[in-house]
């Protein structure tokens, strides 16, 4: 592009200069730039340009000064100049005439619109104004002297009704923009409208399937609970036989050594009426000292009271024995599920080892318990019998004949430990992740409810604690039962 195609900027506001100058760069013209009216007439002295594009409030000198001035100079008044403003008066109109602007444009200004007018009045030939006698103009009772040839004044008021057109066809696309805004706003409107029905009738069904849920929850606990305690009547209904069995064989045994002790006292008795009626006359009456003399041989007195003491040692060993059975039967299946406290949990263990002897004996099974001493361990104590319990029952069912299972208990840092180890056919690698699922079993139909370790996995998480087992096919398990011995808060129910 030729040098002729300069055009100077006037302008003070450093951030409209760039954006100006950039513009006009991107549109192929030279640009050099001024910060006040003064620095662009010193421009224009140096390097004349083809258009000066200038604001018109600026300090030390004006756009208005400026274009007076250089209108003022030969060699320059040929320079058309266009006034950039933000004002809009009608009077502003008029100071650019006196001053001899040739074109204005409003800011904000449309960037194509800019450069359009640019290219316009560079495409226009250039010549320096006639001179012309002042005219004075009024308008809105002010005075106006202006001097401008008639091509100025008509472009000026060409450029400013120009201005204005843009300014209207701005506004009607702008109208039309917000009319259509607005029916988009009015359909988001109706669509956010609809949006907050739909939400509010989701929320209503949120809550309804909430309120369905604690429904469902409180169902599943009463469920779960029912559940335990119908494994738990599972399991004393397997071990009844057991039971009934542990306790008639001391009965019988007591039974039939209280026949023998009735017989050998009837005999005692006998005989102590027969040594209390013969003493009077022991030396002369033979026909008693003989009857007496037969039946202390027939009942062997010495061995007789002998017997006696060994029959009565063993029948309150029976009784003994009978009773260990009822407490460890009671001390089992106590239901009372609020019972949450300190309890002793080698008594549990043991009366749960009780309960499985027979089960145990029906297969030669030994069950080994080494407890160890522990402090009271807060727990439902009758949540954690069922526990071991279950396990007892399934490392029996796991053993073979003439079988060991171990129980054992001792604390580890804040924990008791129930271990529970047999020496059994073990658990599969490709079942053992699965053993805790809730009715899964390894067993025939009718001989196990697949509930046993499920159940007693959730026990053990209400207690906040953990079971493991570590097992290998062919060589028995091990289950280990890890409590709190003071968990941080409640169990749950």
């Amino acid at each position: 592009m030729s040098a002729a195609t300069l055009i100077l900027i006037a302008e003070d506001s450093r951030v409209q200069s760039v954006v100006l100058q950039h513009l006009l760069e991107r549109a192929g013209y030279q640009v050099t730039a001024a910060i006040n009216g003064s620095e662009a007439i010193s421009a224009a002295r140096s390097k004349k340009p083809a258009l000066v594009i200038s604001d018109i409030e600026m300090p030390v000198m004006d756009g208005y000064q400026m274009c007076a001035a250089l209108k003022k100079e030969a060699a320059l008044a040929d320079v058309p100049v266009m006034l950039l403003t933000g004002l809009s008066d009608p009077a502003d109109v008029m100071r650019g005439v006196e001053a001899g602007a040739d074109y204005y444009l409003i800011k904000p200004y449309n960037p194509e619109y800019l450069l359009t007018w640019v290219k316009s009045v560079l495409a226009r030939p250039t010549a320096a104004p006639e001179a012309q006698p002042p005219i004075e103009v009024f308008s809105d009772s002010q005075r106006y002297s202006v001097t401008a040839d008639r091509r100025q004044i008509l472009n000026l008021l060409l450029s400013t009704y120009s201005n204005a057109v843009q300014r209207n066809t701005e506004l009607i696309e702008s109208q039309s923009q917000l009319k259509h805004a607005n029916g988009e706003l009015v359909e988001q409107a109706e669509q956010l409208r609809q949006s907050q029905q739909k939400l509010q009738q989701q929320n209503e069904k949120l809550e309804e399937l909430a309120r369905s849920e604690r429904e469902a929850h409180e169902a599943l606990k009463k469920a779960q609970v029912q559940i335990i305690q119908t494994e738990k009547l599972a399991g004393l209904g397997q071990t009844a036989a057991g039971v009934a069995h542990e306790i008639n064989n001391p009965l019988s045994f007591v039974g039939n050594n209280m026949a023998v002790l009735q017989r050998d006292i009837k005999l005692i008795g006998q005989m102590l009426e027969l040594y209390k009626n013969a003493e009077p006359s022991f030396e002369s009456r033979a026909e008693l000292i003989d009857p007496i003399r037969e039946l202390d041989a027939e009942m062997d007195l010495k061995y007789t009271l002998n017997n006696l003491n060994d029959i009565l040692t063993r029948s309150r060993d029976g009784v003994r024995r009978i009773q260990d059975i009822v407490a460890g039967l009671r001390d089992f299946a106590r239901l009372d599920e609020s019972d949450f406290g300190p309890a002793d949990l080698n008594a549990g263990v043991e009366s749960t080892v009780n309960i499985m002897l027979h089960k145990a004996k029906l297969k030669n099974v030994r069950i080994e318990s080494r407890t160890e001493k522990l402090p009271p361990v807060t727990c439902h104590p009758a949540k954690i019998n069922q526990v071991v319990m279950n396990l007892l029952s399934n490392a029996i069912d796991a053993s073979h004949e003439n079988g060991t299972i171990t129980v054992r208990t001792f604390t580890e840092g804040p924990n008791a430990v129930i271990e529970v180890t047999d020496t059994g056919v073990g658990i599969d690698p490709s079942i053992r992740e699965r053993i805790f699922d809730p009715f899964f079993t390894t067993k025939p139909i009718g001989q196990g409810t697949g509930l046993g370790l499920s159940i007693s996995y959730g026990i053990v998480h209400e207690h906040g604690g953990k079971i493991d087992v570590e097992s290998s096919p062919g060589a028995g398990a091990r289950f280990r039962v890890t409590l709190p011995i003071n968990p941080p808060g409640p169990a749950a129910t």
